[in-house]
């Protein structure tokens, strides 16, 4: 059962989720997150002007965000929603820690937050009942850090999913 369980893993990963923990879900179930932000929300937050965004899974869960003059292949911003398993949020805390990643945990969001970083961005994963939101960003207008417009996001995204 495991391997037919690995290469959904592989492809949810590759697609921009932070993790997947499929031991005990089928499959996740996403939300469309096709009109969760304006473009004039997304520019003010992130700063610059973006390329039409890219909606990268069949389930309308993931879409990517380009700068209009950024670098090739570099996403100003991939944000995912889906519903989750409550291990989920453990079982992508546990690897964000493990890979170094993991840099806090992010109070006064959802049910639970936190924050992971690498070189290039930095991720913010929440989970509010059974919805799972990440906010990856590589840039944000200055003097607005990472985190602070992940989160921003993250709690205009949570307000418009949340019925």
């Amino acid at each position: 059962m495991k391997q037919l369980i690995l290469l959904p893993i592989i492809s949810i990963l590759a697609a921009g989720f932070t993790f997947a923990n499929h031991a005990n879900v089928a499959a996740p179930t996403g939300f469309d997150v096709t009109h969760t932000f304006t473009r004039a929300e997304i520019e003010g937050i992130l700063g610059g002007t973006m390329k039409e965004p890219k909606i990268v899974s069949a389930d309308l869960s993931i879409i990517r965000y380009y700068p209009e003059n950024g670098t090739p292949f570099l996403e100003a911003l991939i944000f995912s929603a889906r519903a989750c398993d409550p291990a989920d949020y453990d079982y992508g805390l546990n690897l964000a820690k493990k890979s170094g990643e993991y840099k806090q945990d992010v109070a006064g969001i959802g049910d639970k937050a936190f924050w992971k970083e690498n070189r290039v961005s930095g991720d913010l994963v929440v989970v509010k009942g059974g919805m799972l939101i990440d906010v990856g960003i590589s840039q944000a207008k200055a003097p607005m850090t990472k985190l602070e417009g992940a989160m921003k996001l993250a709690t205009m995204a949570l307000a418009r999913l949340s019925h």
